[in-house]
C-alpha cells in the first residue's frame, strides 16, 4: 500500500508541474543570480553599398526589419572617402541613423577608420620595408625631427569625430585601424602604391612603421582634449583574426604603457579557429575589458548562430555586429541583399538567425548561468529587474535532443518560444515559427536554432537607475497557467481512482 501511495503522490506531481510533457531529457539549470557579462547589443556595418539602402524606394520596409523586428541597437559606420564621395556618406550615414531613433532605438555608433581611405598627404607617405621581405604600405609621414607624426593623425581622427556630430551623428565608439595587421602587402613595383597598398600600424615602432599602441595614445589624449567627458571611446584592436596571439601583440603594449584607458577589445573573426577554447582563451586573458567582435559574415547560418553562443558564453562577449548590413548579392552572406539602388530587397537566413539574439536580448541585459549534462548549446540573459529572461539554444547535431528547463525559484508568468530549423539546403530553411507557450521541457530538431522568452515575476528589491529603460511586454495570463496545472491534477486523481478499483478487486 505505501508503495502505491508513494506512486500516487510522484504522479501527480509530475503531471502538475508539466503538463503535456513526455519522458524526461537532460535538465538545463537556468540560476538567475548568478550573473556574468552586461550585452551592450547586436548591430551590423552600413558601408560599401550603403546607397542600395538610403535611395532605394522601399527603405522604409528595410528600416523596420532591421530596427522594429531586429531591434539592432549598435551601428558600424566607415569614415568616407576624403571628397565624401561613394555610397558611404555622411549623409546616407544620417539617414540609417534616423530611421533607428524614429523607431524607438538609441543607436551606439561606432566609427571605423580603414585601409585606403585614411590615406592623406598630410600625414601619410607610402614605404617599402626590404627588411621586411619586401613588405609595402603607407604610414604616417615623420617630423623634421625624425619622429612619426602622431599628434598630426590625432588632430584629422579629432575631425572625424566632428564630421559626424555636425551631421547629427554622436559617435560613441571609434577605432583608427580596421584589421590593423592585414594592412601590410607584398611589394607590387608594377603598380601603383594606391592600388594595392593600405595604411598600416605595427605592434611596435620601426624605422619603417608607426607603433599602434602610441598612436592610440595619441588619440586617446587628442580626444580628452577636445571633447572631455563626451570623448568617444577607442575600441582597441579590430584585429582581422581574433586569435590571443594575433591580439596580445597589439593591445600588451598599450595596457602595459597606459593601462587605465581602453576599456573594451575589438576585433573581427576572419580565419579565426572558431572553436569554444579559442575564445575562452581571450575571455580568460582579458577578463576585465569588454569585448565586441566588430565584423564578420557566412552564408552558414546555423553554425554561425553557434559561433554566436560559443562568444557569449565561453568569452564573455559583450557585442556582436555582423559585416554586411546591406549589399549587392553575395551568395545569401549579407544580411539585406539589393541588386541595385531600386531594386526588390531580400532578407537572408543570416539575417534572421541574428533576429534570435537581437530581437530579445536588449541592452543592459545580463548573461546569467546555464548548467547540465547536454550537446546543446545554451546562452540565457534575464533584463536587470528580473522580469524577463530570454534563453537562446542552439542544437548543432544531426539528431534532436530533448531539453527540461530549470527555473529555480522564478515564477513564471507567460513564455513564448520562436525556432528555425535547417533544410537539406538554405531555400528549405524554416525561420522564426512561433511555437507559442514553453511547457519547460522542449524537443529541439537536428541543427535548429531555438529562442524562447519568459515572463517573470520581477525582483521586488530592483532598483532601476534614472537613465535605465528596459523594454517590456505582456505575457501569459497566469490565471490560465493555474486552471491548466488544476486540469491535469484531476485527470490524475481519476487515474489513481481507477488503480485503488483495480487493486480492492
Amino acid at each position: 500500500m505505501k508503495r502505491l501511495l508513494s506512486f500516487i503522490f510522484t504522479l501527480v506531481f509530475a503531471l502538475s508541474l508539466c503538463v503535456g510533457s513526455s519522458a524526461a531529457g537532460s535538465t538545463v539549470k537556468i540560476d538567475m543570480k548568478k550573473t556574468h557579462q552586461t550585452i551592450d547589443g547586436f548591430g551590423a556595418a552600413y558601408t560599401w553599398y550603403l546607397d542600395r539602402l538610403t535611395k532605394n524606394s522601399r527603405a522604409e520596409e528595410a528600416y523596420d526589419w532591421t530596427f522594429s523586428d531586429a531591434g539592432f541597437n549598435i551601428l558600424r559606420f566607415i569614415y568616407p572617402k576624403p571628397d565624401n564621395s561613394g555610397p558611404t556618406t555622411i549623409e546616407n550615414c544620417k539617414l540609417v541613423y534616423d530611421a533607428a531613433v524614429e523607431r524607438g532605438v538609441d543607436p551606439l555608433v561606432l566609427i571605423t577608420h580603414c585601409g585606403a581611405y585614411v590615406i592623406n598627404e598630410d600625414y601619410s607617405e607610402f614605404t617599402v620595408d626590404f627588411e621586411d621581405s619586401g613588405k609595402a604600405h603607407y604610414v604616417l609621414k615623420k617630423d623634421e625631427n625624425g619622429e612619426f607624426m602622431y599628434d598630426v593623425f590625432a588632430e584629422h581622427c579629432v575631425q572625424v569625430i566632428k564630421d559626424f556630430e555636425d551631421a547629427g551623428i554622436p559617435v560613441d565608439y571609434f577605432s583608427f585601424a580596421n584589421e590593423v595587421e592585414w594592412q601590410i602587402r607584398d611589394y607590387q613595383p608594377w603598380k601603383e602604391p594606391e592600388e594595392y597598398a593600405s595604411f598600416y600600424f605595427g605592434p611596435e615602432e620601426t624605422d619603417c612603421h608607426p607603433a599602434y599602441w602610441k598612436q592610440y595614445i595619441a588619440i586617446y589624449d587628442a580626444f580628452e582634449r577636445e571633447f572631455g567627458d563626451g570623448a568617444p571611446e577607442i575600441i582597441g584592436t579590430e584585429v582581422m583574426n581574433g586569435s590571443l596571439d594575433k591580439l596580445k601583440p597589439y593591445l600588451d603594449p598599450l595596457i602595459e604603457a597606459r593601462p587605465d584607458i581602453m576599456k573594451t577589445i575589438g576585433f573581427h573573426i576572419y580565419g579565426t579557429n572558431t572553436m569554444p577554447e579559442t575564445f575562452a582563451a581571450v575571455g580568460e586573458e582579458y577578463p576585465e575589458y569588454k569585448k565586441w567582435q566588430t565584423e564578420w559574415c557566412s552564408s552558414d547560418y546555423f553554425t554561425n548562430a553557434e559561433i554566436i553562443i560559443d562568444m557569449l558564453t565561453e568569452e564573455d562577449l559583450n557585442a556582436y555586429l555582423y559585416w554586411n548590413g546591406i549589399w549587392a548579392f553575395d551568395e545569401g552572406e549579407c544580411l539585406i541583399e539589393a541588386s541595385g539602388t531600386d531594386s526588390e530587397l531580400k532578407r537572408n537566413g543570416c539575417f534572421y538567425m541574428m533576429e534570435h539574439f537581437s530581437s530579445f536580448i536588449k541592452r543592459g541585459y545580463l548573461r546569467v548561468d546555464t548548467s547540465g549534462e547536454y550537446n546543446s548549446k545554451v546562452a540565457a540573459f534575464r533584463s536587470p529587474d528580473g522580469s524577463k529572461l530570454v534563453t537562446v539554444i542552439m542544437n548543432p547535431a544531426e539528431e534532436p535532443e530533448k531539453l527540461d528547463l530549470d527555473l529555480g525559484d522564478s515564477k513564471v508568468l507567460g513564455s513564448k518560444v520562436y525556432q528555425s530549423t535547417e533544410g537539406e539546403n538554405n531555400f528549405q530553411n524554416e525561420y522564426l515559427k512561433d511555437l507559442g507557450e514553453c511547457v519547460m521541457s522542449e524537443t529541439l530538431p537536428a541543427r535548429s536554432l531555438t529562442t524562447i522568452v519568459f515572463d517573470l515575476e520581477p525582483d521586488p528589491d530592483y532598483a532601476p537607475a534614472a537613465e535605465e529603460s528596459v523594454e517590456s511586454s505582456g505575457g501569459g495570463d497566469p490565471v490560465v497557467t493555474a486552471v491548466i496545472a488544476v486540469g491535469a491534477v484531476i485527470i490524475a486523481a481519476a487515474v489513481i481512482a481507477v488503480i485503488i478499483a483495480v487493486k480492492k478487486k
